[in-house]
């Protein structure tokens, strides 16, 4: 009898693992589907658009996106994490936790909007066209706090209510675009369609939540929770402000020392190398609870396992740039024309960024697999501070090329450099050898 009860427990217990694997899995798919659709989508709409509005224009969309995203961290606060975490340690306190979150981005959301517009009118208060665009695509902080939803959704590893959310939303902006061009609307539409685009996420999300039976009258804000998750995203505040230095700042020092026709050339290049950034995502993710339990429970395998990982992404990532390297002429004439032929130019070397892009996203996987979020902070702000004389020095006497040099200096000192100078981890360079006792 008591043989047949442990049986029974055990296939329980299997039983159990199955499905918490199917559901990761399915989750998976989910955001794989979203990140495939939009991105081919995207990439093909985003290129027409480039082709309408000329370089120039183009830029200056570019131009005011960027700017609006140094102000992001502000909307999102480095919350994402920590409140999934929160939510799967203490889900009796859902409520007072998606609530608290919820006031939290609505202030935040709406310092980063009146910062970016403040900013932009101090230092570009001549620019009429620039100021729009600029509050245009800063509007969208105003409803970022409503997407603490997604991150219930996270907790409960239900990703697909967000994905058909964004990718509803996606897909009418994405005619609302084509029919903008067709109509020959100013370049200030697109900033409102950018803008747009996040309010009807917003709507969506909020749809199926109440169709789940599930309501936000009952979230609560509670000022000790507040003080708790605010102390705890501190350093994910600053690395994610010092990687969007990284990833924005050249192109904001582009415009300024260059100009939009300049920017716009850049960006062309640069959207098609971002194309590929979400491939490290999506396969970390998805191996993330492997290495945890193999960190665990079998350090030697996590070793062996950590090493031919990076050797894996570092052979993927070599095929992409390779690829592109050879091919970026007719990629760039096919996708932009002939107005942005010098972004082919451009291709041929940025497209090799990507390889430091693989390792930086994977090495902050494994650290944190490690739970070494603080190390994670001080590469990305040495990273950060890196870019900023970087590309001032480089563009200022290379001009466009120098903005090519910039993009994979930094990404080469995020991925190399950055780490040889915290000694305690320096074999995450070569990331042979696991980490090291104090």
């Amino acid at each position: 009898m008591r043989q047949t009860v442990n049986t029974t427990a055990e296939k329980s217990l299997l039983l159990t693992k199955d499905v918490a694997f199917n559901s990761i899995l399915t989750n998976v798919s989910w955001l794989t589907f979203d990140k495939v659709f939009r991105i081919g989508i995207g990439i093909l709409v985003g290129a027409w658009v480039a082709r309408y509005l000329g370089p120039a224009q183009y830029g200056l969309l570019n131009y005011a996106l960027s700017f609006t995203a140094l102000f992001g961290v502000f909307a999102g606060l480095g919350l994402e994490g920590i409140v999934v975490r929160e939510l799967v340690r203490f889900p009796e306190k859902t409520d007072i936790i998606l609530g608290t979150t919820f006031y939290l981005r609505l202030i935040g959301g709406l310092i980063a909007f009146l910062l970016s517009v403040m900013t932009i009118f101090v230092f570009r208060s001549d620019d009429t066209l620039l100021l729009y665009l600029v509050t245009l695509c800063a509007g969208g902080f105003l409803f970022q706090s409503f997407l603490v939803i997604d991150l219930y959704y996270q907790a409960h590893i239900k990703s697909k209510y967000t994905v058909w959310a964004q990718t509803i939303a996606f897909t009418i902006i994405s005619f609302t675009k084509i029919l903008l061009i067709i109509k020959k609307a100013s370049v200030l539409a697109f900033g409102v369609a950018a803008m747009i685009e996040i309010a009807i996420t917003v709507f969506f999300l909020l749809l199926f939540f109440y169709l789940n039976k599930l309501s936000i009258r009952k979230w609560q804000f509670s000022s000790s929770t507040a003080t708790h998750l605010l102390g705890a995203c501190i350093p994910m505040i600053i690395s994610f402000f010092a990687t969007t230095i990284s990833l924005r700042i050249g192109q904001i020092i582009l415009f300024n020392l260059l100009d939009s026709t300049s920017l716009g050339i850049f960006n062309a290049s640069s959207t098609i190398v971002e194309v590929f950034f979400f491939v490290p995502v999506v396969i970390s993710t998805s191996i993330f609870p492997y290495f945890v339990n193999k960190n665990h429970n079998d350090t030697e395998t996590y070793l062996h396992s950590k090493r031919n990982t990076f050797i894996l992404f570092l052979a993927i990532a070599l095929c992409i740039s390779l690829s592109i390297h050879f091919f970026s002429d007719y990629i760039v004439s096919l996708l932009y024309g002939k107005h942005f032929a010098q972004s082919a130019y451009l291709l041929k070397y940025q497209v090799f960024g990507i390889i430091f892009v693989f390792h930086v996203s994977l090495r902050k996987k494994m650290l944190l697999v490690e739970n070494k979020i603080r190390v994670v902070m001080i590469y990305s702000l040495l990273a950060g501070l890196f870019a900023l004389p970087s590309y001032y020095l480089l563009i200022r006497s290379y001009g466009l090329f120098g903005a090519v040099a910039g993009f994979l200096l930094v990404w080469f000192f995020g991925a190399i450099v950055a780490p040889a100078f915290a000694r305690r981890f320096k074999e995450d360079v070569l990331l042979i050898k696991g980490p090291t006792s104090s």
